[in-house]
């Protein structure tokens, strides 16, 4: 599948204070892309659900994972 462009995102978890909740149920990715000083884009997977261009304050502790441009 990666060799037709598919990304691999496990649900690791969502990072709460110094403890990690929902793993196997839900991940949270930041973006590249900063809203404002105080936003970031992030995308949600979880509960049956994908959301692409969601928003968040970047003090949360989301995960990051380098995906690299298909050449």
């Amino acid at each position: 599948m990666e060799a037709a462009g598919a990304v691999f995102l496990p649900a690791d978890g969502i990072r709460v204070g110094t403890g990690v909740n929902y793993v196997g149920t839900y991940g949270v990715y930041w973006s590249s892309s900063p809203d404002n000083e105080r936003y970031a884009y992030m995308v949600y997977i979880g509960g049956g659900r994908f959301y692409p261009q969601n928003r968040e304050c970047r003090s949360y502790g989301f995960s990051v994972r380098l995906v690299r441009d298909a050449d």
